[in-house]
């Protein structure tokens, strides 16, 4: 399994008919997109309280980039690790 798909905060379950573990919960990709998401739609907050609102093109965009980030960040850890 790689980093990006390792749970964030693993909680381990184990299916009885299956015999096999499972983690529930978001994956280390997922969290890091939804944190980078956060700082994107934070610095955009004053533009929002005057009006603005985004097109889906923008949201789009904005979802892409939040990915891109996160997988950059894991990248960056995997080079780092020892």
């Amino acid at each position: 399994m790689k980093n990006a798909d390792k749970p964030i905060n693993a909680v381990l379950t184990q299916s009885i008919s299956l015999q096999n573990e499972t983690s529930l919960g978001l994956t280390k990709r997922e969290y890091f997109a939804g944190l980078a998401m956060q700082g994107i739609l934070s610095s955009q907050t004053e533009m929002r309280s005057n009006g603005f609102s985004l097109t889906k093109e923008e949201i789009k965009y904005i979802c892409e980039e939040s990915v891109l980030l996160a997988d950059g960040l894991l990248k960056q850890l995997e080079t780092t690790q020892d």
